[in-house]
């Protein structure tokens, strides 16, 4: 089973660290391995402070209409859980405070198509894939930057 944790990164942070996504990802991973209490409220706060809230009502209700319009996916809503199945695999969506857990089997598709909702609704997600130890954006931000700028002009 693959598992993601989906954060919302402002903007402005977004912006700072492109290109030292790795100390982003450090102080995700800090956060789970350290047993300092001091240190993880610390850490807490630091994440607390680049991240942002994620609308989690605005999220769902978007992946449960692309499931329902897509062939072959079957929707099992639970209260904060969403899961998509397609009989080859799952996708189960689940929000816990300040960001996302996407749990995925089958192939790579099954959470593809997931992250694209997820770059419709904002240009700032960073997934976190601590057991992979690994991470990236779902849409890069110079990306968007460039896109701002040049439809500017």
């Amino acid at each position: 089973m693959r598992l993601y944790e989906i954060y919302l990164v402002h903007e402005h942070v977004a912006n700072d660290y492109f290109g030292k996504d790795e100390k982003l990802f450090q102080l995700f991973v800090e956060m789970k391995t350290t047993q300092d209490m001091d240190l993880k409220e610390i850490i807490n706060k630091q994440i607390k402070y680049v991240t942002q809230t994620i609308p989690a009502l605005t999220v769902f209700h978007c992946v449960e209409r692309k499931a329902r319009f897509t062939q072959n996916k079957y929707l099992h809503k639970a209260w904060q859980d969403l899961r998509i199945s397609d009989g080859k695999g799952f996708v189960n969506l689940r929000c816990l405070s300040g960001h996302l857990i996407v749990e995925a089997t089958g192939s790579l598709n099954q959470e593809a198509w997931v992250f694209e909702v997820l770059r419709t609704l904002d240009d700032y997600f960073l997934a976190v894939d601590c057991q992979n130890y690994n991470s990236g954006w779902l849409k890069p931000p110079k990306t968007v930057a460039l896109i701002k700028t040049k439809s500017e002009v």
